[in-house]
């Protein structure tokens, strides 16, 4: 057998069809599982067949009439026989499955698989989705392999990705891949941007660049590049917009748990001609107090025993002021206007409403997340600490303490489930308060806990409310674990 190309270059690098495979499409929208076949074949011959009350062909449609089993074998067959090596998209299983014996139509398929593989055709059948949800883990297993469009619904933009099932290179396999579709082509993430081209970034071009970066850490400012952000991935946006003219010294105490795989996106991105990196000749003021810092080995005294002393009194014994707390009511206020907000503008859609008000509780969790990065790294330079060292394990449970006591002005308890995992309770969380909601709504401090630990102790951090009391529980609690670098 031999590889089968859709001309789509990112779809054939990561795909692994063969000429002479069936492979099941699973449509979790309506009619997006064809439109996406169709973007991607559009370079190819292919035809579609359809059950209509009349026969006959229009374009790349053929539609067909049959009232038996065997009667359609016939008609598909004689099709097969005259397009041959060439691409079928069958758009009639689920009404096959709904006027059909199911058992009769598997084994139908069945057969079809060897006539298939004999007129060397490719051939994709188009199933709605959790419809026939035992049928389609027989029919999975059945095919050579399965495509499964997914659509999330918002007010004017689908979120759209394709999920491969065995017909793909391993480290693809179920792992779900977004698209877009604009101006009539079918463009895929790949790389941090949504394209229809492999760019051609060498393994080595990637190593001279991380190579020049690391060694002139200290000298190179971020700058945006000449191409505009319009196919990057909107997660790669968001992280673009924040170091964007960001000394690259800075971007390392910022993201220093992510720094060398940020290194490589930058050195992709700098390829791709969305940022140019510079030398920064002037320098950076406060970064050039900062490096004094740097050579520093271990903590001061004086910080030592303010990490041993009630949350409250952290910031008198280092001799600095904390900032104004923001007052509860505005994070009331906040969380009561994304409500109206957006129970406004998806005009009473539950599906709707759910999808933004969960994106929008990441774009939250984000922000605060930042903000909690930037607030570490001030106050360790403050307290004349080298932001490059990371404290012990010991020290984060008053991290995440310090964190809350100061960023919210509530008080926490925080203990170990094991080695990687923390558990985080608040009793008194005045953010969720007076609220319902079928999510949990505390993302700012989820968000400031993991930036401010990130940061702190120089490792990636996953983290997520599990109890609210928005959605009925008493207190609020968080989990935290700490990932490898």
């Amino acid at each position: 057998m031999k590889k089968f190309f859709t001309g789509h270059e990112v779809f054939d690098e990561i795909s692994d069809i063969q000429v002479g495979n069936s492979i099941l499409v699973l449509d979790g929208g309506y009619g997006e599982a064809l439109y996406f076949l169709e973007k991607l074949l559009k370079s190819k011959d292919y035809i579609i067949i359809r059950h209509k009350i009349e026969q006959q062909v229009i374009g790349k449609q053929i539609t067909i009439q049959f009232s038996t089993l065997n009667e359609l074998s016939i008609i598909v067959n004689n099709i097969r026989r005259e397009n041959k090596e060439k691409i079928i998209i069958h758009d009639y299983l689920s009404e096959l499955l709904i006027n059909f014996d199911p058992d009769s139509v598997l084994k139908l398929l069945l057969i079809w698989k060897t006539e298939v593989q004999k007129n060397e055709t490719v051939e994709f059948y188009i199933l709605t989705k959790d419809a026939f949800a035992i049928i389609e883990k027989k029919l999975l297993s059945l095919m050579d392999g399965g495509i499964e469009v997914e659509v999330k619904p918002q007010k004017e933009i689908k979120q759209l990705s394709f999920t491969l099932i065995k017909c793909c290179k391993l480290e693809y396999n179920l792992k779900p891949i977004k698209f877009i579709i604009r101006d009539g082509e079918l463009l895929i993430e790949w790389m941090g941007e949504f394209t229809n081209k492999i760019p051609k970034i060498t393994a080595e071009t990637l190593k001279e660049k991380i190579k020049f970066y690391e060694d002139n850490v200290e000298n190179l400012r971020i700058i945006k590049g000449e191409k505009e952000y319009v196919n990057i991935l909107s997660e790669d946006l968001w992280l673009l917009s924040q170091i964007d003219g960001m000394p690259l010294l800075m971007v390392k105490m910022v993201y220093p748990d992510i720094f060398n795989s940020l290194l490589r996106k930058i050195a992709v991105w700098e390829t791709l001609g969305y940022v140019k990196l510079v030398i920064d000749k002037d320098g950076d003021p406060w970064l050039n107090n900062v490096k004094k810092l740097m050579n520093k080995k271990g903590i001061n005294l004086k910080t030592k025993v303010a990490l041993n002393l009630p949350s409250k009194f952290f910031h008198t014994v280092q001799g600095i002021s904390s900032l104004p707390k923001v007052p509860a009511k505005v994070y009331m206020m906040e969380k009561r206007s994304m409500f109206e907000f957006i129970k406004h503008i998806t005009a009473g859609s539950k599906e709707e409403h759910d999808v933004m008000f969960e994106n929008l509780l990441n774009l939250e969790e984000k922000f605060h997340e930042f903000i909690s990065r930037k607030k570490a790294l001030e106050d360790i330079v403050v307290q004349k600490e080298n932001p490059l060292n990371s404290l012990e394990p010991k020290y984060i449970p008053k991290i995440i303490m310090l964190t809350i006591y100061y960023g919210y002005g509530l008080k926490s308890d925080v203990k170990f489930l094991n080695n990687e995992k923390i558990k985080v309770t608040i009793p008194d969380c005045y953010i969720c308060e007076n609220m319902s909601s079928s999510l949990p709504i505390c993302t700012a401090i989820t968000g400031a806990i993991k930036g401010a630990l990130s940061v702190v102790f120089k490792r990636p951090v996953s983290g997520k409310e599990i109890k609210c009391k928005a959605i009925g529980n008493d207190v609020c609690e968080f989990e935290f674990s700490f990932l490898n670098p």
